[in-house]
């Protein structure tokens, strides 16, 4: 194991390597079912290297090296958000959650609007 991987593995708590080794885990498990399912000839070699790829792409999905590893796998696991995940990334403000005006396009603080009152002497609905 690399330093910079060791790194980002000691920043994640039991829970969180815990759920990283079940994520290995269930792949290696698919994995041998796949070299299984193919060494008695019931899917050819081409379709089993599809299919394995397929699995080790659930190990390739964590991204090792990102400042937000941690953060993802805690969406991963459901403890935070989509939305949550994209504001600590710094992906999304706070003002691109707000509604935007049809007319205008400025933000619009109240909920269940879609004209800003400046706009909306100018359509009637």
């Amino acid at each position: 194991m690399n330093t910079s991987m060791e790194t980002v593995l000691n920043k994640c708590n039991n829970k969180q390597l815990i759920f990283i080794i079940d994520k290995f885990y269930q792949s290696l498990g698919l994995i041998c079912e796949e070299c299984i399912q193919e060494s008695k000839c019931h899917i050819n070699s081409q379709n089993a290297i599809e299919e394995i790829r397929k699995h080790l792409n659930v190990i390739n999905d964590f991204q090792w090296h990102s400042d937000y590893f941690v953060d993802e796998i805690r969406c991963q696991m459901g403890e935070i958000s989509v939305k949550e995940l994209r504001k600590i990334m710094g992906l999304e403000n706070e003002e691109e959650n707000d509604q935007k005006c049809i007319a205008c396009g400025c933000y619009i603080e109240e909920e269940n609007l879609k004209v800003c009152n400046k706009c909306a002497s100018e359509y009637k609905f």
